[in-house]
């Protein structure tokens, strides 16, 4: 399997009527979107946040809506 790339993964964002972004990936039981990344299982909501804002701050806590 080759590595994902976060381009690749933006690749499977769509954005909805209420301008929302879905990941149309694969995705947990639950509907989290699921990304493979550097050989583990990342929620891609996390995985896009840190690469655009940097790491989640200990006190806070990213929700999918």
């Amino acid at each position: 399997m080759r590595p994902n790339t976060i381009e690749n993964v933006v690749l499977k964002l769509r954005r909805l009527s209420n301008g929302c972004l879905e990941y149309s990936g694969c995705k947990y039981k639950a509907g989290y979107g699921q990304v493979w990344w550097h050989g583990k299982k990342q929620y891609a909501h996390i995985l896009i946040y840190e690469h655009t804002y940097g790491p989640t701050p200990k006190d806070k806590e990213l929700h999918h809506a």
